[in-house]
């Protein structure tokens, strides 16, 4: 879609938007604040309703997860202001909330439960660039806290948190359900799930089980035109979760996980090259990419009530397993004619001291760099994590409301790098594959913090929040290169250990006003950060080995209304967002390795908008607008780093974040007869303008977004059954989700998935 064809439309739906909350005053309006249930939260560790919650929040709970068809994080972006996802249609990349985006350690905490999950740390320390997409069936509701959440949830928070909360089983009831879904896609092959839960009380009231088990294919859609492969990037997701609930005594629960997810990707990601021609969906990548994903995750959450207070200690361990191979070959390409590079080969390997190569020399080097390709990065690594939180809360709705607690974890994670040729007739991987270049790192991450969160009603209405976060970590990162990749440049080198740790505090003080049942106004500064550590990278200079925590502090002014009896509800907050030493990406001048430093300062300012209208029994429109101005407050300069593509000028926008984003959602339901309804629901999400990098005269600088999507879903429903058709990206756009470039790699796209129509049927029972 072009741009202007996505402004029409983005004006449509804000005059939607606009026409629900004009109707929501209309004589139509049927439902009575009784009807309208909210969604009750635990964002602040203890239960609150959204409305009633002094942050900006948004919450999505079972019924409206089910009614979008989503089936990953990805699904839900579209609903939630400012939520960005990395890693395009197949999710499971960095995840974003108000603009922060860097490189290094998450910048936003996501939670199964009680549980954070961190991603093992690759060869550049880059834990938070993958994220975890379980399959959201069965899933009571997710919460998304926009802004920092450090003194409540820690580090890796400090753009936000996003919590899945899973259903808990049911001690007393025997139930269930099955969910099926088969599509076809244009351009690509058809895709289908199948899920089912069952829910087992094994002592009635006292201990019960439920059972979760699904499997989904996603169909490709990627053509490699090099080898003639057809639709390479299918993906296959497996799971199953066991659910355990104990009520040992009434002041006593006990909830219990086991969780396994598996996603197999043996076509690599949902990238290809618009630049090959008129064929849609191409590449010609001379390596079949492998992606592979898993989480083993055992969890454990016990509440102690008290009385006056409830004692929760929550423990968890999980083991995720990830195996990338990706083509490397245009870097091996690049270095096949490096003087310096041939010089050592000759020197080193041949044994043949040389000063520079001559021509007949850079030949030989060439002909034994073409002997290695294609080449493949194949990188197989693990991640082992411990973690437990005890904390105490006040109970009931008091004047003076409280948390205290304490966080540890340990967490140990594991990578192998490797380079090994690939067969020039198929581009295929063979697995385990013939290895020239080997190198390992290993980085052992110790964490503990104690915190503390008081509330205070100053006067009816009026109260105060302050919170407190000591926090401290060490990390230690170990390795060594034991076989050397002459063409690169990369040479052997022995076991190193880099040592970083730091402490200190994390603070949050906030004044909200309920003016009335309907009003809610706060202000919040806030603070939030994430760990520095220490680069393990082939010939790295000493001065870039260590880099430092980054911080920002949030401050926000926000408002919370309900109007016409809660039919309508409308909330906003404006904030800015002061940034401290970015960490962000470098490439070594060889380029074959990243690495992380601290460069520069930023500042985000915007305004988020939310609202939700019924303006009639049986319509639901609801939708959201996130405006923001991201960009550099001072040049971002390293003045070790002689490769500067990675740096910025001040008032550089921020890469890879959007100023504007929008969407609208529009759902209807009404009886057809005594025993079944219809439903219809309209889902438009528009993403604006984002850049690759800082310098737009940066050579690989490329533009993306400025999409919209539209996706439809009609059914019919009775009280425990439901028959769907759906069509995503009706008007079947393509939309960049991202666009990068390199040498031998312009504009590697990430783009929406094609047209997909398909049918979907649930039963409960």
């Amino acid at each position: 879609m072009r741009a202007s064809s996505a402004n029409r439309a983005l004006k449509l739906a804000l005059v939607v938007g606009a026409a629900a909350t004009a109707l929501a005053t209309g004589a139509q309006a049927q439902e009575s604040a009784a009807d309208i249930e909210e969604l009750v939260v635990t964002a602040t560790r203890r239960e609150t309703t959204v409305q009633t919650t002094p942050i900006a929040i948004t919450a999505l709970g079972e019924n409206t997860i089910e009614n979008l068809g989503a089936t990953g994080l990805q699904d839900v972006t579209t609903l939630v202001p400012s939520l960005k996802i990395g890693g395009g249609s197949d999710g499971g990349g960095r995840i974003t909330l108000r603009g922060i985006q860097a490189s290094g350690e998450a910048t936003v905490g996501l939670y199964y439960d009680e549980t954070p999950l961190t991603g093992p740390s690759d060869t550049s320390q880059n834990s938070g660039g993958s994220s975890q997409d379980g399959n959201l069936f069965d899933v009571e509701r997710i919460e998304v806290l926009r802004g920092p959440q450090g003194t409540l949830y820690g580090s890796g928070s400090m753009g936000g948190t996003v919590r899945v909360i899973f259903n808990k089983a049911d001690v007393r009831d025997y139930e269930g359900s099955v969910d099926v879904m088969a599509s076809t896609m244009r351009e690509g092959d058809a895709a289908y799930y199948a899920k089912g839960v069952v829910n087992v009380p094994i002592i009635e009231d006292k201990l019960g089980a439920r059972v979760v088990a699904y499997q989904e294919v996603r169909g490709g859609f990627i053509d490699n035109v090099r080898y003639g492969h057809e639709n390479i990037n299918d993906r296959k997701i497996r799971g199953a979760r066991l659910m355990l609930s104990a009520f040992p005594t009434e002041n006593i629960s006990w909830h219990g996980m086991f969780m396994a997810q598996k996603t197999t990707a043996d076509g690599g990601g949902s990238t290809w090259y618009p630049l090959l021609g008129d064929e849609e969906y191409s590449t010609d990548r001379y390596v079949v990419p492998i992606n592979r994903d898993e989480l083993t995750l055992y969890s454990s959450d016990l509440d102690y009530d008290l009385g006056f207070a409830t004692v929760t200690w929550a423990a968890a361990y999980y083991e995720w397993d990830q195996l990338n191979a990706s083509d490397y070959t245009n870097t091996m390409r690049s270095n096949r004619s490096s003087n310096t590079n041939c010089r050592n080969w000759f020197t080193m390997s041949l044994g043949i001291p040389t000063t520079t190569c001559n021509a007949a020399q850079l030949a030989q080097f060439g002909a034994f760099a073409d002997s290695l390709m294609p080449t493949t990065l194949y990188k197989p690594a693990w991640v082992h994590t411990t973690n437990s939180e005890l904390r105490i809360s006040s109970n009931g709705d008091n004047r003076l409301n409280w948390t205290f607690g304490g966080f540890i974890e340990m967490r140990k994670d594991y990578v192998d790098s490797t380079l090994a040729v690939v067969d020039k007739n198929t581009g295929i991987i063979a697995v385990p594959p013939t290895i020239f270049f080997h190198r390992d790192i290993t980085t052992e991450t110790d964490q503990t913090a104690f915190f503390g969160d008081v509330s205070y009603e100053i006067i009816d209405g009026l109260t105060a929040n302050v919170g407190l976060r000591r926090f401290k970590y060490k990390k230690k990162t170990y390795g060594e290169t034991d076989m050397p990749n002459w063409v690169s440049g990369s040479l052997v080198e022995p076991f190193r250990e880099f040592n970083a740790d730091a402490s200190g505090w994390l603070k949050k003080f906030s004044l909200n006003y309920q003016m009335n049942s309907d009003v809610l106004i706060y202000a919040t500064a806030a603070q939030g950060f994430r760990p520095g550590g220490a680069n393990n990278t082939p010939n790295l200079e000493t001065a870039l080995i260590p880099y430092g925590p980054d911080k920002v502090w949030n401050y926000e002014l926000g408002v919370k209304t309900s109007w016409f009896d809660r039919r309508l509800t409308v909330n906003a907050a404006l904030f800015q967002i002061d940034w401290d030493d970015i960490q962000t990406s470098a490439q070594t001048l060889s380029g074959c390795c990243s690495f992380i430093v601290n460069a520069g300062k930023a500042q985000i300012r915007g305004v988020e908008l939310e609202f939700t209208a019924r303006p009639i029994t049986g319509l639901l429109i609801s939708g959201g607008v996130t405006v923001a101005d991201p960009e550099l407050k001072e040049d971002q300069i390293n003045a070790n780093i002689r490769d500067s593509t990675s740096l910025g000028d001040k008032g550089d926008q921020i890469p890879n974040v959007s100023k504007f984003m929008a969407s609208t959602s529009v759902e209807y339901t009404w009886p057809i007869s005594d025993s079944f309804g219809g439903m219809v629901r309209a889902d438009y999400s528009y993403v604006g303008k984002s850049y690759s990098h800082f310098r737009p005269t940066n050579v690989y600088y490329e533009q993306q977004g400025d999409y919209a999507v539209v996706n439809l879903r009609a059914g019919v429903e009775g009280e425990d059954w439901g028959a769907y058709l759906f069509v995503r990206n009706a008007f079947d756009i393509f939309g960049e989700i991202s666009v990068t470039s390199s040498s031998g790699s312009e504009q590697l796209t990430s783009s929406v998935l094609p047209r997909t129509i398909g049918v979907n049927l649930r039963k409960s029972f």
